[in-house]
């Protein structure tokens, strides 16, 4: 999996990825990116902190508070004024890979329409 990193680190998009190497299925793509195999990736998950759920690394704030926030209608920088343990460039990173994944769940026609 170390040339899927490589295309991340390039900004490639991932269904670039998996039309580029169809012997990975986005199912693994994705648990790499789950499993945290990216050591710069802003999020955490540990059966022990939080009941499981998905963090911003080094902090006790789920990535879920974010997204509820902008549905809400406030700014990336509003919400990292008000969780200050967060960096804005962390919260950016966490809003491309859900585009990223948004885009292979379409492309794949996972999510209904």
């Amino acid at each position: 999996m170390e040339y899927f990193f490589a295309y991340w680190d390039d900004r490639f998009a991932l269904k670039d990825f998996l039309v580029d190497f169809p012997e990975v299925s986005s199912a693994q793509a994705l648990a790499a990116l789950r499993k945290g195999a990216d050591a710069d990736f802003p999020a955490d998950s540990e059966d022990g902190r939080m009941g499981g759920m998905p963090v911003f690394r080094g902090t006790r704030v789920p990535l879920r508070f974010m997204f509820e926030s902008l549905k809400l209608g406030e700014s990336v920088e509003g919400f990292v004024s008000d969780y200050t343990s967060v960096e804005r460039e962390d919260a950016l990173r966490i809003l491309e890979v859900a585009s990223e994944l948004v885009e292979i769940a379409t492309y794949e026609n996972v999510v209904p329409r």
